[in-house]
Order: C-alpha cells, then structure tokens, then sequence
C-alpha cells in the first residue's frame, strides 16, 4: 500500500500473469480527513518460465489506484480501514486468450488500431486494512486483505485473495513491501523521494 504523504521509486521482482518478471515505478498517497487516495504503477519485462506464454512479448505495465475510507484507532494503531481498488494491467492483446467466446481475462479490450498491439485490462477489489501500527524501533506496518472478483474462461465468478503488505520506518526512506492479485505476485522495495509526513 502507498504511504501517506510520501512519493516512492518502486521495484520489484516477482510473477506477472503467469511468467517471471521485473518492474519499477513509482508510488505514493494524499491524505485528507478520513480519506486516503493513492496510486503505484511500474512497468517491466518477463521472462518465460511456466510453460509456453500466450503471448512473445516481455514488456507488462500494471497500475493500482485505491481509496480508503479510515476509521477508529486504539494507541499505538494506526486507524484501520474500508479500501476499495482498481488493478490494471498493459499486455499485448492476444493475453486476453479467448476459447468459444470465454476468456482468460474478462474485463480486456485492445487499443483499437489497424493492428491491435496493446490490450487494457482491469481488475477491481476491496477489503479491509486490518493491520497498521508502530511496532519496535518504530516501524510502522500495513497489511489489505481483500478480495478480488474475477471471471477465468468458463465466466464463473472466482473471489482471489488481494494482498498488500508494507512495512518502514517513518525516519528511513527505504520501504518494503508485497502484492497478490489477479495479475500475480511481486516482493519489492520503495525508496521516498519526498520528506514523510506524519500519518
């Protein structure tokens, strides 16, 4: 999850759509009352690695924009709160892998071009933010648990696990951190480039 206040240099390492990769970006949040709104985005390159891909080329863009309502807090918490997300996702069209007109991802469109060479696709999710607190030498935490709706193939709806995890110290500009989703899975790092404020 993106910090409050705070704009990150991001990267990562993990497993987008089925296939090892890599990607940096950036990520950060604005705070206002109750209200959190941020925004992470990198792009990368994978490397086939579980069978044969769908798709020849490497290059991947993901983004997550997410609003959290927050509310109560005990001392020494951090408030907890009600997210709401969108996952997306740049890949080459013919990702979207359709069989009789079912689909490996149901919510992807092409950029309509003479020959369609990017495709566009979304994933919301919400959830809680169930862990957020300052533990010894003052680091701070904050864990989404979640769930992501999803249509794969045979249009059933599947409810996967969205995970966001981050951890750092408000006097360090270094940060870690862990996403599970729709789209994959990645560990990775975030170094501030603006001073934290207080959360």
């Amino acid at each position: 999850m993106p910090i409050d206040g705070r704009l990150e240099l991001v990267s990562e390492a993990g497993i987008y759509t089925s296939q090892s990769g890599v990607g940096f970006g950036l990520g950060g949040a604005a705070r206002t009352g109750p209200v959190v709104a941020g925004v992470t985005g990198v792009v990368g390159g994978r490397i086939p690695t579980f069978g044969t891909p769908i798709s020849e080329r490497a290059g991947i863009g993901l983004a997550t924009v997410e609003l959290e309502l927050r509310f109560g807090a005990e001392p020494g918490l951090e408030p907890v709160g009600l997210v709401a997300l969108l996952d997306a996702a740049a890949l080459d069209p013919a990702e979207r892998d359709c069989v009789n007109e079912q689909c490996r991802m149901q919510y992807f469109t092409a950029v309509p071009t003479k020959e369609p060479t990017l495709g566009l696709g979304v994933q919301p999710a919400f959830g809680l933010r169930v862990l957020g607190g300052v533990g010894g030498d003052g680091v701070h935490s904050a864990l989404l648990l979640g769930l992501q709706p999803t249509h794969f193939y045979d249009a059933q709806v599947w409810f996967l696990p969205r995970v966001d995890l981050t951890v750092w110290r408000a006097d360090r500009p270094w940060s870690i951190r862990w996403w599970a989703g729709r789209y994959g899975t990645a560990v990775g790092f975030g170094y501030a480039l603006s001073s934290p404020r207080r959360r």
